[in-house]
């Protein structure tokens, strides 16, 4: 991969902060690579679905050396507490997110980098920030148009009526098309039971980010 090639992969960078000194080194290197690519950033920070919980599962959880004792974590007890306590704790969560993103905004606009910032709120932390950036590249595809009947067709050297359907599922952020087999499944002459070995072709297909 040449310098033009990964200044193309890199040209977006997303960047979970949490204001902890791990997310301040991590914002740092980006900042190093996003100079060094000229990539845009996306700080986002996301408040936990249930704050409550999150802080009972962390102080229920203790460490050895680096790696978690699995422990009974007992019910949230937010249902126990009255809603001016839990809604201020929530509202303690939002303004942690915001600082976190505000001081993450302040590093990389100081090393002129272009930056923009999300912030979601009760939801899992984890799975948002994997969607997040699976939705980016799901969109980067669909939008670029590479992924068609047509395209197919000749990027497996085969006719066009040979894909009975093609289908953009926004949900799972994922494009789907089904080959018709020229034999049936697990009979002579067949070379694919399970129809899993048709990717390799598509590892070669190149996605034009600008």
């Amino acid at each position: 991969m040449n310098h033009t090639q990964s200044e193309k992969v890199f040209e977006k960078i997303l960047v979970p902060t949490d204001g902890s000194l791990p997310s301040l080194v991590a914002q740092e290197l980006t900042a190093f690579l996003a100079k060094k690519l000229n990539s845009k950033v996306t700080i986002i920070h996301v408040v936990p679905l249930e704050p409550l919980a999150h802080l009972e599962r962390h102080r229920h959880v203790p460490l050895f050396g680096q790696f978690p004792i699995e422990t009974h974590v007992p019910p949230s007890p937010a249902t126990s507490l009255p809603d001016s306590v839990v809604n201020e704790i929530a509202n303690w969560y939002h303004q942690i997110g915001e600082k976190a993103i505000a001081e993450a905004v302040a590093l990389f606009k100081e090393e002129n980098i272009p930056v923009d910032q999300k912030l979601v709120e009760h939801a899992d932390p984890a799975e948002t920030i994997l969607d997040e950036a699976e939705k980016k590249n799901y969109d980067l595809i669909k939008t670029s148009k590479v992924l068609t009947k047509g395209s197919i067709a000749k990027l497996f050297n085969i006719p066009e009526d040979r894909i009975s359907d093609f289908v953009e599922f926004d949900p799972a952020f994922a494009i789907k098309f089904t080959i018709y087999r020229k034999h049936p499944s697990g009979s002579p002459g067949e070379t694919d039971i399970f129809g899993c070995q048709q990717y390799p072709p598509l590892l070669d297909l190149e996605v034009p980010v600008a």
